[in-house]
């Protein structure tokens, strides 16, 4: 895997394993299907995800920071998949069905955290990313603006034109938050990683937010390339940073249904 070979460990070396989807259902879940496939220790815990959208790939990772910080050492890894092509539902001529099936893509992505407090210094000419906050915000009263409606031929997607207002209208506040309950400013950030949900999403941020089409490149780019991936889309724009040798604090945010907003500061 690539994800544990960039780390430089054996796959009998994971702890944890956090696994993520939200365009099917599995039990066993995806990651005891791995174990047949992989060589993990068959001590490794494993949490399963399910729900978050296109938001878990910020959740995850936080999900993942968690868990590495209550055991120093440890070794969890994060994996995300979502196939939206599976949803595709023939017999629905809805615009909502046509324009998820435009928009969205499968993808894959992969990373290892650890808790490396008491580490030995790395002689890399480059440390590894570090989560500094996680946070998140929930709207009330937004379920219906994204999710699954279960259909007798699969499922269903709900999709709300409101989403591009519901964004104008309280992304700042809830950004706001985050930043005053870790004693941050959006002076402090060097780049801004946001999932690239589509385009009106990404030019209601830029509004929003008073960012320029720069200040969000590597969110166009990820659309521009493989559009909408779901929960994988953030893990590919924080790759694309660090391709670009990115450096210092950059925000990475995503947007997933219940209605929610997730947000990590990492410096890289």
């Amino acid at each position: 895997m690539k994800a544990t070979e960039a780390a430089g460990i054996a796959l009998d070396r994971i702890d944890m394993i956090v696994t993520n989807t939200v365009t099917g259902l599995a039990v066993p879940s995806l990651e005891a299907k791995l174990f047949n496939r992989l060589k993990f220790a068959p001590t490794v815990e494993r949490l399963p995800m399910f729900g978050l959208g296109c938001g878990a790939g910020v959740a995850g990772l936080a999900r993942a920071a968690r868990l590495a910080q209550a055991r120093e050492g440890a070794h969890v890894l994060f994996l995300t998949v979502d196939l939206c092509s599976l949803c595709l539902r023939v017999n629905d001529p809805s615009p909502v069905m046509f324009v998820s099936t435009a928009l969205f893509g499968d993808g894959a992505a992969g990373a290892i955290l650890r808790n490396a407090r008491n580490a030995p210094t790395s002689n890399s000419s480059r440390a590894a990313p570090r989560i500094v906050a996680s946070g998140e915000w929930c709207w009330r009263g937004t379920e219906h603006i994204m999710g699954w409606d279960i259909k007798e031929d699969g499922f269903g997607i709900v999709l709300s034109p409101e989403l591009p207002a519901l964004v104008k209208k309280a992304l700042a506040p809830a950004l706001h938050d985050f930043l005053t309950r870790n004693g941050l400013s959006l002076a402090d950030f060097n780049g801004f990683l946001f999932h690239a949900g589509g385009r009106k999403v990404l030019e209601t941020i830029e509004e929003v937010l008073g960012l320029n089409l720069d200040q969000l490149r590597h969110s166009w780019e990820v659309l521009r390339r493989y559009g909408n991936m779901s929960s994988v889309t953030v893990m590919f724009v924080l790759e694309e940073a660090l391709k670009a040798s990115a450096r210092g604090l950059h925000l990475l945010a995503a947007l997933g249904p219940g209605f929610s907003v997730y947000f990590l500061a990492v410096e890289l």
